[in-house]
């Protein structure tokens, strides 16, 4: 399980606060994504979309800067990829 959580502007809605990949085997990969909407009358900037986790295993798109235009929602995709036996909670 991964926490989404963030710093700066609150009025963005995300559409779940918890990414479970499950049980993913050895060499295998899990996509899973988390929808951010801007729910005020200014574009919302999300700044350097990163992971506090080992990135050998997870990768985030976009990785950049991201604006969300008033009203908008952009697709945040976290890519779970198991090279080996590992355990991350």
């Amino acid at each position: 399980d991964i926490p989404i959580t963030g710093a700066g502007n609150h009025a963005m809605r995300l559409d779940r606060f918890l990414v479970d990949f499950g049980k993913v085997k050895p060499k295998q990969q899990h996509l899973e994504s988390v929808t951010v909407t801007n729910s005020t009358g200014a574009p919302l900037q999300l700044a350097v979309i990163t992971t506090d986790i080992d990135d050998e295993f997870f990768s985030i798109f976009p990785s950049g800067n991201v604006t969300v235009q008033p009203g908008q929602s952009v697709e945040i995709e976290i890519l779970f990829g198991a090279s080996g036996v590992c355990k991350h909670n």
